[in-house]
């Protein structure tokens, strides 16, 4: 009886709890959106105005106009991000298969490295990446950064493709051997197949990782026609010109928000992947 009269109390804090965690989380998203509406002289305005008076769409005139570099570096992005997760689902995919499917001597070694090299932060591999990339003329353009950003994810999207592929009984390729279908053709017309799940998981976290790294985007690249977005803003808005905050929370706004919208509509696709490659080790 004790407990079940402690248990709406429970339910009170939970949701009190929840409502909390959601204010703390979505107000800096709600403040970039009102100051995108805002004249840049409202938006220093003291103390600042919770809803934007008049609202003003100049912002994003602006981005159409003066300041279109903006979406050039939307561009790179969209560029770079799809460049790297078709890299990571090609090489992700025919190892995960590897590794599942074939007697490889230091199988299990393999993937705990694929693990460990997670571990190492990413200003750790920079330099040599530099190096690298410099000593092969490949600085400046999309192929550094695909190639950058490949590294960072290709680890887990072996191993989350690994898992979806242990879950496939042998017997499916070995009947599909004896009809006939080729190595190539069991995995385009099995496994693909069977594992699209974990493919739009290992997709859709390749596209959101390349789209919000910094680091190795600012690094690699040096001018407006391989710059991401996210470095892209920083150099424009605080280096090459003066800072406009309404000017920068709109173009914020309108690179945010295909991500969240990506995010929304794969939300389901990403949990049943990130579950379903779990259902055998």
């Amino acid at each position: 009886m004790y407990i079940k009269k402690k248990q709406p109390l429970l339910r009170t804090l939970i949701v009190i709890f929840i409502i909390i965690y959601l204010i703390v989380t979505l107000f800096p998203i709600y403040w970039m959106v009102n100051t995108s509406f805002k004249s840049n002289k409202t938006a220093y305005k003291s103390p600042p105005d919770f809803f934007p008076n008049p609202p003003t769409l100049e912002n994003y005139r602006r981005l159409l106009n003066e300041d279109i570099t903006i979406l050039k570096f939307f561009y790179n992005s969209l560029v770079i991000g799809f460049g790297t997760v078709l890299l990571c689902l090609l090489v992700g995919g025919l190892a995960g298969y590897s590794l599942s499917r074939f007697r490889l001597p230091g199988k299990q070694v393999i993937m705990v490295f694929f693990m460990l090299s997670q571990l190492f932060p990413l200003a750790v591999l920079l330099i040599p990446l530099y190096v690298h990339f410099a000593k092969l003329g490949m600085l400046d353009t999309y192929y550094a950064v695909i190639l950058a950003h490949s590294a960072i994810t290709l680890p887990y999207s072996i191993w989350l493709l690994k898992g979806f592929i242990d879950t496939i009984p042998v017997e499916l390729e070995e009947a599909a051997a004896i009809d006939g279908c080729s190595r190539i053709g069991i995995l385009w017309r099995i496994i693909i197949q069977m594992i699209a799940p974990g493919l739009v998981t290992a997709g859709v976290t390749s596209f959101l990782m390349s789209f919000r790294e910094f680091l190795y985007a600012l690094t690699l690249t040096s001018t407006e026609a391989s710059r991401p977005i996210s470095p892209g803003i920083q150099v424009y808005f605080m280096a090459v010109m003066s800072l406009r905050w309404a000017n920068l929370m709109a173009a914020t706004t309108i690179t945010v928000l295909p991500v969240i919208m990506i995010y929304i509509f794969m939300q389901k696709y990403v949990v049943s992947g990130l579950t379903g490659g779990a259902v055998k080790g």
